[in-house]
């Protein structure tokens, strides 16, 4: 069944912006339109009558080039998606073209491949807070940051409010994936640009043995044209406490049924797996009793498991966060001796030695350890982080930190997500 938005309130139109209507002048009368007798129009089609033969034949009618179908589809793909929403009322036909599997793939094949600075390619930044409630910020705005000006309420299924929402796994390919609790427990998988939506059920597994923690992920797999939702399970083995079993729920959306695979080889130590060259990561401890951590990688295709190592940080090294940036993964780590941090990047999936240090980041009287990135600008030199409390922009070149949020934020998620038209396994 379709699903309603309460979609973002919208700046009204402009002087400027507006269309005019075209007259019709071809079924009028002399009369209406201030003629004198005897220049009556002579036909519907052709409003002007040339009384001169020669004139005729010197002057021929001119018509509009028609383009093929193929340059059409291929000229629309490189739109934003907002123009494209605006196009489906022009005509039947090129609302069938613009909704079609294959244009739309074709679509997002051509916002990936585009760097930041083109049209086509829109970014938004979603923020998820207990104060706030669920909100988003154009990633142009946030360089010339005016207070408020820059937010817009993020457009949601209606049936959902912002209150059961428990937690935010990620954007895939423009889709946003949530968990929600109270009386509608499971997942909600929605898209923010197009009226598009599906819930998904809660799996069910044994009875909840106390100290257990749950992991979510959420990603697309090529194999099957589909996107799947991850759990994953960790729970004491037995008497030792020191020993976890990690049980792995994954739901399709197209399927909808919820099926265990293979128990995932190590405990996960983050809350939502990060997505990267088609699958879930997660830091996690590969040894039960030893506070050691590695990069256990879920391939969404053929679901199985591979170690991904992360980079040799050195002695001086203590914590690190694991993040996925443009499909790429990142690490930031922090220096114990100065409290720096510098953030790595792995430029070949699955090559250790392919780890490069980008920059070091010399904390501005914060703790460096609440440092996460969300986006990398590399055109630019500039890095939107988040922390406990708020988001910023650090300058690499300048090393200046510029706050976009104020301070008093709490317990609140954050993610980079671009606009798309994708709506595979979704319900219109």
């Amino acid at each position: 069944m379709a699903r309603r938005f309460s979609p973002p309130k919208q700046p009204p139109l402009t002087r400027d912006s507006s269309t005019l209507p075209i007259p019709n002048f071809a079924n009028r009368s002399p009369n209406e339109l201030g003629l004198p007798p005897g220049n009556e129009l002579a036909s519907s089609a052709s409003p002007l009558s040339i009384s001169d033969e020669a004139e005729k034949t010197d002057r021929p009618r001119r018509h509009l080039p028609t383009l093929p179908p193929e340059l059409i589809s291929e000229i629309l793909a490189y739109l934003p998606v907002r123009s494209l929403i605006r196009f489906r009322c022009v005509s039947r036909s090129v609302k069938t073209l613009i909704s079609s599997d294959a244009f739309i793939k074709s679509h997002l094949r051509n916002t990936k491949a585009s760097s930041t600075a083109k049209p086509n390619r829109v970014e938004r930044l979603i923020v998820k807070s207990e104060k706030f409630g669920l909100i988003s910020y154009s990633l142009g705005s946030l360089h010339n940051y005016r207070g408020t000006q820059a937010e817009i309420d993020l457009a949601r299924p209606e049936r959902f409010p912002v209150t059961t929402f428990v937690r935010l796994l990620g954007p895939c390919d423009g889709l946003l994936c949530a968990r929600v609790g109270g009386s509608l427990d499971g997942f909600v998988v929605w898209n923010p640009s197009h009226e598009a939506s599906t819930e998904l059920p809660m799996f069910r597994s044994g009875p909840w043995i106390p100290g257990s923690f749950m992991c979510f992920g959420f990603g697309y797999d090529g194999r099957l044209d589909d996107y799947k939702v991850v759990v994953l399970i960790s729970s004491k083995n037995g008497d030792d406490s020191a020993a976890y079993q990690t049980e792995v729920q994954v739901c399709a959306l197209k399927s909808r049924v919820w099926r265990r695979i293979d128990d995932f080889e190590g405990v996960p130590g983050d809350d939502v797996g990060k997505v990267a060259a088609g699958k879930l990561h997660w830091k996690a401890s590969h040894v039960n009793d030893e506070p050691m951590y590695t990069i256990m990688s879920l391939d969404l295709a053929s679901e199985t498991y591979r170690e991904v190592m992360p980079p040799e940080f050195g002695e001086a090294t203590g914590l690190w966060t694991l993040e996925a940036l443009d499909d790429r993964l990142f690490v930031m780590s922090r220096n114990s001796i100065d409290f720096s941090s510098a953030l790595w990047m792995m430029k070949e999936h699955g090559v250790a030695d392919s780890w490069t240090k980008l920059f070091r980041v010399l904390h501005h009287g914060m703790y460096p350890g609440e440092w996460r990135p969300l986006m990398y600008i590399s055109n630019s030199g500039e890095v939107i982080f988040r922390t406990r409390y708020c988001l910023l922009i650090y300058d690499i070149k300048e090393n200046t930190v510029r706050f976009l949020t104020s301070k008093d934020w709490f317990d609140y998620d954050s993610y980079v997500y671009m606009e798309t038209l994708v709506s595979s396994g979704l319900e219109n």
